[in-house]
C-alpha cells in the first residue's frame, strides 16, 4: 500500500509539466496544421517529448531530492503556512 501512494505522489508530481506540454502540442498543431501539416505534426510530437522528459526528470530529482510525499505535502500545505506565518508578525 506504502509504494501505491509513493507512485501516486510521483504520479502527481510527473503530471504538471506533461500536461503543460500536452497543451504546448495541440497549440502547436493547431497553430501550423492550416499552413503545412508535417511542421504541426512535428512540432506536436517534439512538445510531448519535451513536456514527458521534463515531467520525468522532475518528479525522479525531487523524488530523490525529497521524497514524494514531502514534497507533494510542502505544496498542498502551503497557504496554512503562509497564514501562519503572517499572524505572528
Amino acid at each position: 500500500m506504502e509504494k501505491l501512494v509513493k507512485y501516486l505522489y510521483w504520479l502527481r508530481i510527473f503530471i504538471s509539466p506533461f500536461l503543460f506540454g500536452l497543451v504546448m502540442a495541440v497549440l502547436a498543431y493547431l497553430n501550423w496544421s492550416e499552413e503545412e501539416e508535417i511542421l504541426g505534426i512535428f512540432a506536436a510530437i517534439l512538445c510531448v517529448i519535451l513536456g514527458t522528459s521534463a515531467g520525468l526528470w522532475f518528479a525522479h530529482s525531487m523524488t530523490q531530492k525529497h521524497g514524494a510525499e514531502n514534497f507533494s505535502a510542502k505544496h498542498m500545505d502551503s497557504t496554512v503556512q503562509q497564514e501562519k506565518n503572517t499572524t505572528k508578525d
